[in-house]
């Protein structure tokens, strides 16, 4: 879409530059850019143009998939060629948004698995620090009975010293 183009659509729908500029969504001195050629006109631009300007509807219906677009009466100020090339860009944001939930989709497929995956790991590795915990458990119980083993043998030894001594 030339500047020019989007000028007669802005004018067409009975809007000057600052109304034109907010339907848009754009700044000011950007449409003023747009309509004088200064910078092309980007698609997503002239999708919002249609859409703000000529009342293009995308109707979506639930569950069943079927998508209507519509454009309203001031479309009939689109040669032919233009209305196709519209219909068209609407038709790849439609098919890139269908494209986006499937990805979408899988993605979190994915990371729900990837994070079950962790969670059983965890679980193995708390199992493991429990396994471990309970022989670490054992270990100080053996080392507090052998303490107190050898308490007893230097209280023997000690006595046996004693005796020793004494006689």
């Amino acid at each position: 879409m030339t500047g020019e183009q989007l000028r007669s659509m802005r004018v067409g729908a009975g809007l000057n530059q600052p109304d034109g500029a907010a339907a848009l969504g754009v700044p000011l001195g950007t449409l003023q850019r747009y309509e004088r050629g200064q910078a092309d006109v980007p698609d997503e631009v002239a999708d919002m143009a249609a859409a703000a300007f000529f009342g293009t509807g995308i109707e979506r219906d639930g569950e069943d998939g079927i998508t209507t677009v519509a454009l309203g009466e001031a479309a009939l100020m689109l040669t032919e060629q233009q209305r196709d090339q519209l219909y068209e860009r609407v038709r790849r944001t439609l098919v890139a948004e269908a494209i986006a939930r499937v990805v979408r989709a899988r993605v979190e497929d994915a990371l729900s698995a990837v994070l079950a995956r962790r969670e059983d790991e965890l679980a193995r590795v708390n199992r493991t620090l429990a396994r471990r915990d309970d022989e670490l458990a054992r270990v100080n119980r053996a080392l507090a009975r052998h303490k107190d083993e050898l308490a007893r043998a230097n209280r023997a030894l000690a006595a046996i010293g004693e005796q020793t001594r004494g006689r």
